[in-house]
């Protein structure tokens, strides 16, 4: 039987052992004593002195019992059960008083004992005005009293009596109730309020909800902890009123999401906490995430308030030192520019001079060692010469003041001529270019003197780090993202852990005295700022003892940003929307 009444009760109540019990209880009563008056409603049959009228009041009186307790079962609306049961108790007193006497009173007083302990306050208040209104028409004659007569001669009482041990019944299931199921209840408080209070202790939240105007109905005392004040304190507009004056529409635009929408919404705002020290209220960042109270037929929205002052104060410090870690860097960078424009000019002069004397202008040098002595610093000064120029051109790249300007392309002549410009050092160490370029690639629009520095660059790095008579695969080919370009070599490879900071400024794999290369590490870092600068990509394979591959990848228009993840999500949304839309447009027409 208890295990029949569990699976009657609703889904909603399952989980509180107190709503629970009452529900059951209510639910066995009202079938129970529909059961009864069933029982007996044959014997009244088979008798011919039961009027008519009593066996249709007593299929209504089935009817009714019945009713109330699927309300409950399938709704779990406990008042709007027991509002209907009262009703039909104090019909059934009015009526059946009439007929049978002041036996049927006995509704009279199950009605307000069955509402006092079930029923909420709107049924309560609801009951005692119907029972008040019969105890009215009682008094003025119309019930139980017209049929005292009956009840003292003894007549009526053979029909009265199945609805007179219903009654009885029912009255004796709330006594029942009252008895086994109350302390039951009264444990079950119990506990729930030890459960309630132990995560009130720990639970760092605070917990209120709110109806859609935003007023708070409810609040947990975590509010202390949070605010500094009483759960008292934010009923009404006491919430909103220590929610930060700039941050208030986006508090209210939170609830109204949360209902209209009916999904959780999160948002961060500054609200006022009372200090315990002063008395003086501060400001504190809180962290509000909004769900709609699915659980409420009203509409009612719970917040879930975080203290989130601590975070926000380290993302500020984190904020900061990114700032500054950018600035230093930049003060860097901007140093080295400024000492190379200094040095531009006196290098000019060497390597002028360099070049006069190394060609012998002004007639031949004596001894001889002084031609090779002017070449050499001819050389060296180019070789600075580079390097300053690099510095410039990171400088300005990372400042945001290199200058793109985009112009139809030939992606097949650009890639053919910086091989060809590549060739002659290709030459001294006897590699290999070997140039793969898909026939008929699209005009791109791109900076040409920019694309050149970075496939000129990719090649010199290649170069560079092959040995003699090794190969070098260059492919350019058509790709979904537009144009990709492949520059392969098979040098001595580099771990994985390097690849990341590839493109870094002064970053190079061999940092050892011992490093067989030159190169200040800046020919990659100014690739990577002019990837960046036409909205495309770098990406380098590598694997030690094989080699190194580098894939340029840039978009076929690089005057226009390329779309981000969320872009394209969003466009894939709204032509989702819009097929949706169409299909539907169609579907209605057709049937038009």
């Amino acid at each position: 039987m208890q295990s029949w009444l569990c699976g009657q009760i609703h889904h909603s109540v399952v989980r509180d052992p107190a709503a629970s019990l009452w529900h059951q209880s209510f639910v066995g009563a009202h079938f129970l004593a529909a059961a009864l008056i069933l029982a007996f409603l044959p014997l009244g049959v088979v008798s011919s002195d039961m009027p008519a009228e009593m066996g249709a009041g007593l299929v209504v009186g089935i009817v009714a019992l019945l009713a109330s307790g699927l309300i409950v079962s399938k709704t779990g609306r406990l008042d709007a059960g027991l509002v209907l049961s009262s009703a039909t108790g104090l019909a059934c007193t009015l009526w059946g008083g009439a007929l049978f006497g002041t036996l049927m009173l006995l509704p009279l007083l199950i009605v307000p004992v069955e509402a006092v302990l079930m029923g909420s306050f709107r049924a309560i208040l609801l009951i005692f005005t119907m029972t008040v209104g019969t105890i009215g028409l009682i008094d003025a004659g119309i019930g139980p009293t017209s049929g005292l007569v009956m009840l003292s001669s003894g007549e009526g009482m053979g029909e009265g009596m199945p609805v007179a041990l219903a009654a009885l019944l029912y009255l004796g299931t709330v006594g029942l109730r009252l008895k086994f199921l109350k302390p039951e209840h009264g444990e079950a408080l119990v506990e729930t309020d030890d459960i309630s209070k132990l995560l009130t202790d720990h639970m760092t939240d605070l917990i209120t909800r709110h109806d859609k105007r935003g007023d708070v109905v409810l609040a947990t005392e975590v509010s202390e902890r949070v605010l500094g004040v009483e759960p008292s304190h934010l009923h009404g507009t006491g919430f909103f009123n220590t929610v930060h004056v700039a941050d208030r529409p986006t508090y209210l635009k939170a609830i109204s999401d949360a209902l209209i929408h009916q999904d959780p919404v999160r948002i961060e705002c500054r609200m006022s906490r009372t200090s315990k020290d002063t008395g003086r209220p501060i400001y504190i960042w809180a962290e509000m995430r909004c769900a709609p109270d699915l659980r409420s037929d009203e509409d009612a929205v719970i917040v879930a308030t975080r203290d989130i002052s601590v975070r926000k104060e380290q993302e500020l410090a984190l904020i900061e030192a990114s700032k500054a870690a950018k600035a230093a860097s930049v003060s860097s960078i901007q140093f080295l520019a400024n000492m190379s424009h200094e040095l531009r000019t006196p290098l000019n002069a060497v390597i002028g001079f360099a070049d006069i004397l190394k060609q012998e202008l002004f007639g031949p040098l004596s001894p001889p060692r002084y031609k090779d002595y002017a070449k050499l610093i001819h050389e060296s000064g180019e070789h600075l010469l580079a390097l300053v120029n690099d510095l410039l051109d990171v400088s300005r790249i990372e400042s945001g003041k290199f200058p793109i300007v985009p112009e139809p392309l030939d992606p097949s002549l650009l890639v053919k001529g910086s091989c060809k410009l590549m060739s002659s050092v290709a030459e001294v160490k006897k590699i290999n270019l070997m140039v793969l370029v898909e026939t008929g690639l699209p005009e791109m629009i791109a900076d040409p003197r920019a694309c050149k520095q970075m496939v000129l660059n990719l090649l010199s790095n290649a170069v560079k780090f092959s040995p003699e008579g090794a190969d070098i695969r260059i492919n350019a080919k058509r790709s979904g993202y537009g144009l990709e370009i492949s520059v392969q070599d098979y040098g001595p490879g580099m771990e994985a852990d390097d690849l990341p900071k590839l493109g870094q400024p002064f970053f190079q794999c061999d940092n050892s005295y011992e490093r067989h290369q030159e190169g200040a590490g800046l020919g990659l870092s100014i690739v990577r700022g002019l990837v960046e600068l036409h909205h495309g990509e770098l990406e380098f394979q590598s694997e030690p003892g094989i080699g190194t591959t580098a894939i340029l990848r840039l978009p076929l228009d690089c005057s226009k940003e390329r779309d981000t993840v969320e872009d394209l999500k969003q466009k894939a949304v709204s032509l989702n929307r819009h097929v949706v839309s169409a299909s539907r447009q169609r579907a209605s027409g057709e049937r038009g």
